[in-house]
């Protein structure tokens, strides 16, 4: 959602509701890399309420603060019959019931939310009629994600055993901190003729802060969580032009190249991103003065990934080795309605 209300000829406020941040991804509950990853959740919504000055006719420059909201879900399997074995050997005693790695699975499940704040920048200048030059920058928002962590013991009775052995797999409360990256953009329009507009945007996205994903959790007997990242600065180009059929019809097309933060020795099934490329196409339909509808559709190529994790790499024993090959492909239609008043 967004709204603009202009105050006078150099001052505007505006309001954006949107989200920046989001990923999803979801295997079968007994799928062989079920240790690393089952489900995988981020949602965010962003409300950043801002205000727009024009200092000259062909200037103007923005800023606001945004409040930001994320709710975090991650579930993965845990191999009780591995934990098992590794207690035995710890041990030198047998457990009431012989290990079986591998098949005497249970559940864990982690779930928070938390809000941050952040500030955002922008300006817009034409220096040429015709000619449209857009910054803008939004900050860093850490955000400290404290929610609940919930174990299902399974029905072997190993998970049970385990967790009255070593005190871990109780239920907990937990916490992450997770910090959403800087990202500065420079965009440029240009009108060739009254019907073709010309479009180009870049985009730097600061990733490298993200090296690892750690979850702490409030029983101090059950240790932390750790997955590496080792995400890496990205890159965002895209091209594109609209054309003015009419007064009511206008056509867009564009393609970008998107640069994936996910480095290929840490790549990990929660998010098993690679490059990406996009082509896009969309139409506007402005049937009366004040009302603009629009619909477009993207689709998106990325390079064929793997996975591949050690035991070592995974942070985790009892994860497991995986090995795995990605091929991938996203579709993405979007609608949108604008209307002046």
């Amino acid at each position: 959602l967004y709204a603009a209300y202009p105050l006078d000829e150099r001052w505007t406020l505006g309001l954006s509701v949107n989200v920046p941040f989001g990923l999803g991804s979801k295997y079968d509950e007994d799928w062989v890399g079920r240790y690393h990853a089952v489900k995988s959740k981020l949602f965010s919504v962003a409300a950043t309420p801002t205000v727009a000055y024009r200092p000259v006719s062909w200037l103007t420059l923005g800023g606001g603060f945004s409040a930001q909201y994320i709710h975090a879900e991650l579930t993965n399997a845990v191999d009780f019959g591995t934990i098992g074995t590794l207690l035995e050997q710890r041990t030198g005693a047998s457990l009431p019931i012989a290990p079986e790695p591998g098949a005497q699975d249970g559940k864990a499940k982690v779930e928070g939310d938390d809000i941050g704040f952040g500030l955002v920048l922008g300006a817009i200048a034409e220096p040429l009629p015709g000619t449209r030059l857009g910054v803008s920058y939004r900050s860093q928002i850490s955000q400290s994600i404290k929610g609940d962590a919930d174990f299902d013991l399974g029905t072997s009775g190993m998970g049970a055993i385990v967790s009255a052995a070593t005190g871990q797999f109780v239920d907990t409360g937990a916490r992450a901190s997770l910090t959403t990256p800087t990202t500065v953009s420079l965009g440029l329009s240009q009108a060739i003729g009254s019907d073709l507009t010309l479009l180009g945007d870049v985009q730097w996205t600061d990733w490298s802060q993200f090296d690892e994903l750690r979850i702490d959790f409030d029983n101090p007997a059950q240790a932390a969580s750790v997955t590496t990242q080792n995400w890496s600065d990205t890159w965002f180009a895209s091209v594109g032009a609209a054309y003015r059929l009419n007064e009511q019809w206008t056509l867009r097309a564009g393609a970008a190249f998107d640069q994936s933060p996910v480095p290929n020795n840490d790549r990990t099934p929660r998010i098993p991103d690679s490059d990406r490329y996009w082509l896009s196409a969309g139409v506007s339909w402005a049937p009366w003065q004040d009302w603009t509808f629009d619909l477009g559709y993207s689709h998106i190529f990325l390079e064929d990934t793997e996975v591949d994790l050690s035991t070592s790499g995974a942070g985790n024993a009892t994860r497991g080795n995986l090995s795995a090959n990605y091929e991938s492909q996203i579709n993405i239609i979007a609608v949108a309605a604008r209307v002046a008043f």
